[in-house]
């Protein structure tokens, strides 16, 4: 994931969620409004899964695997809505394909 200020200069990596030359597809990301954004991200063991991050490489982590194991929740739709929180669609064992939502911890989602 990259971050820019729209310069060369101030265009960099925040954080290799999978390193080496596969990606973790990075995306849907939505601005929670409190300094944190959320988005969708692969990684072998969790497959694509909810992320929250500060534009921070240390404060970029896993917020929620919702899909527990190789199979993936696949977030999407994420929306902003009031209160710092955004809705989204994922995909769990026990419920299917469902609305979340998040404020951007994992007590939160």
């Amino acid at each position: 994931m990259w971050i820019t200020d729209g310069t060369g200069a101030g265009t960099h990596i925040v954080k290799d969620l999978y390193p080496g030359v596969c990606s973790s597809f990075p995306g849907s990301f939505c601005n929670l409004g409190n300094g944190q954004f959320v988005f969708s991200a692969y990684k072998p063991e969790s497959g694509y899964e909810l992320w929250v991050s500060n534009g921070s490489s240390s404060g970029t982590h896993l917020l929620a695997d919702i899909q527990s194991g190789l199979c993936s929740s696949s977030p999407w739709g994420m929306t902003a809505v009031s209160g710092g929180k955004a809705l989204f669609w994922a995909t769990s064992a026990d419920k299917g394909t469902e609305l979340f939502v998040t404020d951007g911890t994992a007590g939160g989602t």
